[in-house]
Parts: C-alpha cells; structure tokens; sequence
C-alpha cells in the first residue's frame, strides 16, 4: 500500500524500478548442472502491478474518457464496429 501512496503522491521514482531480476530454477532436486536449472526474468513486476490496478480502477469511466470511434482492446467494444460498410 505504501508503493500506491508514493506513487499517487508523485514521491515514487519510477525510473528505479524499470529493471529486471533474473534468477535460475532448478529442473530437478539437488541440481549441481547449469544444464539443470531454468533462468527466468521478472521485468517491470511493479509497473504491471500500478497499470492492473489503474486500469481496474478507471474501467467504469471508459465511456467517458474514450471516444466513442475508440474500438480496439476496449471492453464491450469490437474493432470491426469501426469498420463503415
């Protein structure tokens, strides 16, 4: 919650966050083998985190922030009702 408070209050800097963690997994118990360990990357997790929420929270407000030409990845609206036939 305080990662929200600093952000709505302009005080986080998100130029700090844009990074990534990388870390190996191991395919199997007792892994001693690069070979058997998977690397994976968590990029931008707290970006994801600050967009799901603002998104969430200014869905009901679509409409109004949205013309109504505005199909695309807009729920409830289709890309091809833009198309004039």
């Amino acid at each position: 919650m305080l990662l929200f408070e600093w952000f709505h209050d302009n005080k986080l800097d998100v130029q700090r966050l844009n990074y990534g963690i990388i870390t190996l997994l191991p395919k199997v118990a007792g892994a001693n083998k690069i070979q058997q360990f998977r690397p994976i990357c968590l990029l931008r997790c707290i970006y994801k985190l600050i967009t799901k929420v603002l998104t969430i929270r200014l869905e009901p407000y679509v409409d109004v922030l949205f013309s109504r030409h505005q199909n695309a990845f807009i729920k409830k609206r289709d890309i091809m009702d833009g198309i004039k036939s």
